[in-house]
């Protein structure tokens, strides 16, 4: 998606449209200067997601919805994550290795 909004930035350029601020004057704005706002958002929703994936990769497994590993085997969580790393080996899905405590374990 990106590399078609940077090869229609040059391609419009010279296309004037009107369009509102946020006072809801109008203004003529360039469709190119649009476009580049488009491709903006996406580049940065793409580093959004760059960033916020090594946190997404550590699962919670503690088998429970609070995390305490209740009822469910001792090192349930380290066995779901290595099970899941073998569907798609290039996957660096890991276990969360801080769980709320559990007063029993």
């Amino acid at each position: 998606m990106l590399p078609t909004r940077s090869f229609e930035e040059p391609k419009n350029q010279d296309i004037v449209k009107s369009d509102r601020t946020h006072l809801q004057d109008a203004i003529p704005i360039a469709s190119s200067r649009e476009i580049s706002g488009w491709r903006n958002l996406i580049e940065v929703g793409v580093e959004d997601i760059r960033i916020s994936l090594p946190r997404l990769y550590k699962l919670v497994l503690g088998g429970t919805a609070v995390e305490a590993g209740l009822n469910a085997p001792k090192g349930f969580d380290t066995l779901i994550a290595q099970k899941l790393q073998k569907i798609d080996y290039r996957s660096p899905l890991r276990e969360r290795s801080q769980q709320v405590p559990c007063p029993d374990r």
